[in-house]
């Protein structure tokens, strides 16, 4: 094989490198974000008593995060409560709200709280008259802001995190990560209010 062989073989493996990563680079501007989902069925949104101030009917931060979720699709009947109905989750043995066929915003368990998170979202079913029947509870740190609660009432609405297709470098080559600004992003600090696949069907 002469010099020549080499050059040709070289310039058509970088060739197709180079189109190669303009592909990936392509699809990752032009291919939508998926956000996984899964039906929950709630309809009403429940305050419980001890939930933090910020989070209670009136208060600017439920108020925008409940419209921004109203504006997808999700209307809510809001009710107060003392939050009396009580279910052990499988995360911790941890005592939760569980109050069927709604979302309840609570003030979080102080051993979550220890662990520096804003919000948690737990759900599950429970036997109401003999029918099992979704709920979910978003746990809130006192300070909680708008842009958390929304996030963790899309985890009650069945909404998982943002997934692909931005792409970022990385030091073993490019990899595919949630798109900053979405919302639903797994970190906060990098959350936003994209809302791309989010929209009730």
């Amino acid at each position: 094989m002469d010099a020549r062989t080499h050059k040709t073989i070289g310039f058509g493996i970088g060739l197709g490198l180079t189109a190669l990563t303009f592909a990936f680079i392509l699809y990752g501007k032009l291919a939508p974000c998926t956000v996984p989902h899964h039906d929950l069925a709630v309809d009403r949104l429940v305050v419980c008593d001890l939930a933090p101030a910020e989070v209670r009917p009136g208060a600017p931060v439920f108020e925008q995060a409940v419209e921004f979720w109203g504006r997808h699709g999700y209307t809510f009947d809001v009710d107060r409560s003392a939050c009396t109905s009580l279910c052990t989750t499988d995360i911790d043995d941890h005592l939760v709200v569980c109050i069927p066929g709604a979302v309840a915003i609570d003030l979080m368990a102080s051993q979550r709280s220890r662990a520096n998170l804003v919000g948690i979202c737990l759900h599950g079913q429970v036997l109401d008259r003999g029918e099992l029947r979704d709920w979910a509870t978003v746990e809130v740190s006192e300070g909680v802001d708008m842009l958390a609660l929304t996030h963790e009432l899309g985890h009650a609405l069945g909404y998982e995190h943002v997934q692909g297709p931005q792409m970022v470098p990385g030091w073993n080559g490019v990899r595919f990560a949630p798109p900053r600004g979405h919302v639903m992003h797994p970190v906060l600090a990098e959350a936003g209010w994209g809302n791309e696949g989010i929209e009730r069907r």
